[in-house]
């Protein structure tokens, strides 16, 4: 796409003056981009970091589960190896 506007603007036949003028109003075009990706990119990047501080506290979160989850398994594997002990004691 740049190119094709590219060499539209070199077909037509101008001035030296006014090929400068058309370069400098195109640079300060492209500035203007350029700033408006920045912020952009600013504000993707401050939605990635929102994004990752929620997965994170989710993530944290699930560990603590897993971690209750291990201690009761391993709690109801002793009562059970103490209930099959006495049994069998019996």
């Amino acid at each position: 796409m740049l190119r094709d506007w590219w060499k539209g603007r070199v077909a037509q036949p101008r001035s030296k003056t006014d090929q400068f003028q058309q370069l400098t109003a195109d640079i300060e075009q492209l500035k203007a981009h350029a700033e408006q990706v920045d912020s952009n990119f600013d504000v993707l990047s401050a939605g990635l970091d929102t994004l990752n501080n929620g997965l994170t506290a989710r993530e944290e979160k699930l560990r603590k589960w897993v971690l209750t989850l291990l201690l009761w398994n391993a709690a109801i594997t002793l009562g059970l190896l103490a209930l099959a002990a006495l049994a069998l004691r019996r």
